[in-house]
């Protein structure tokens, strides 16, 4: 089959689970296979060093891999650290939550329970307001 593409440049438009680092997020541009994507930038490049940092230490702190840590809620939340570290304070997530799966677990139950709360007052609202 022919192709208009070079090898090199077929490696360039790879999808994003083969062209990224095994992070939870992206940290840098990907092609959908329809363009180059532009080199990764030196700022995305810190946020990869400070993810795979916060990765080794919190793992261990586990007795995880840094593979496998990457695969956690925790390493979803060293991933939003590493972005704060970076880019300023732009997500709400402590340092404890990379470390302790149960603050997470927390976190996220006490969140079900407002949506729940909510959920429960807008429906009431609306089968008032349906009375008519």
């Amino acid at each position: 089959m022919s192709t208009w593409l070079s090898e090199r440049e077929q490696r360039l438009v790879a999808g994003a689970e083969a062209a990224s680092a095994a992070t939870p997020i992206p940290t840098k541009i990907v092609s959908n296979g329809e363009y180059l994507p532009p080199p990764q930038s030196t700022t995305q490049k810190k946020v990869e060093a400070r993810i795979n940092e916060l990765a080794d230490v919190n793992g261990k702190h586990l007795g995880l891999s840094r593979r496998q840590f990457l695969h956690t809620s925790c390493g979803m939340a060293a991933a939003f650290l590493a972005m704060n570290d970076i880019y300023g304070n732009v997500f709400q997530v402590g340092s404890a939550e990379a470390r302790e799966p149960e603050l997470i677990k927390a976190r996220a139950q006490s969140r079900n329970k407002m949506t729940e709360r909510l959920t429960g007052l807008a429906a009431a609202a609306y089968h008032r307001s349906n009375l008519w």
